[in-house]
């Protein structure tokens, strides 16, 4: 099934910036439930960035959307090998999912390590 996604990205000296929503229609949110929506979502996103799981937990936004913060290995040049650092808190509102992520080189250029968790807190979803 085709799912329409909205994507914002920005690119800097040694780290990537990532927003994203995408649009379920409603039949597939009540077909299935939270947690498998939100593993669903982990998933491809781990796929879309060549990324491997190291560690996962589920969050809330607002003590209201359910979501999943998640820490991976990351194939940021495409060689193959893990060569970056790669976090994510992704939030199911309503029939949209939320992804808000970032990706830093190991050099952690410019430390954009300290960078991370700053960025990925500063997201405010209001489901009106």
């Amino acid at each position: 099934m085709s799912v329409a996604c909205q994507v914002l990205w920005s690119r800097d000296y040694g780290a990537v910036w990532l927003i994203q929503y995408c649009d379920f229609p409603q039949e597939v949110t009540t077909k299935f439930t939270v947690d498998e929506l939100l593993d669903a979502t982990r998933d491809h996103v781990l796929q879309n960035e060549h990324a491997v799981l190291i560690d996962e937990k589920d969050i809330s936004s607002n003590n209201l959307y359910p979501g999943r913060s998640i820490t991976a290995d990351a194939a940021m040049r495409g060689t193959g090998g893990f060569d970056g650092t790669y976090e994510a808190r992704i939030y199911l509102v309503n029939n949209r999912i939320y992804c808000i992520a970032a990706k830093v080189y190991e050099e952690n250029w410019g430390d954009r390590m300290s960078m991370m968790d700053p960025f990925l807190e500063s997201l405010y979803i209001d489901g009106g």
